[in-house]
């Protein structure tokens, strides 16, 4: 999840804020079991690094920015014809 790390397609994005100062929280869903089953053994821990990194098909790299000291706010994952899930990450505000 860190530089260098393996990369995983994700969905729906939301990056939000609840007021300057608080912790960020980036929310997305993936069918990327490697990500999923990552995410589901963080519940309770803290992730060190997380680069997050959007493309373009046609104009490349867009935006990368690495994150430290996250955690996992929630998880949740759907089955039906195959499975994804949906996870907040909580990035706590800059000391």
């Amino acid at each position: 999840m860190g530089p260098g790390g393996r990369s995983y397609a994700v969905t729906a994005v939301t990056i939000s804020q609840a007021a300057s100062g608080a912790p960020l929280e980036l929310s997305f869903t993936t069918s990327a079991l490697p990500l999923l089953d990552g995410l589901y053994e963080g519940l309770g821990t803290t992730i060190p690094v997380l680069t997050f990194s959007v493309r373009s098909g046609t104009r490349g790299l867009l935006l990368s920015r690495t994150f430290s000291g996250l955690s996992v706010g929630s998880f949740a994952e759907k089955r039906s014809t195959s499975l994804s899930g949906t996870a907040t990450l909580v990035v706590p505000p800059a000391a």
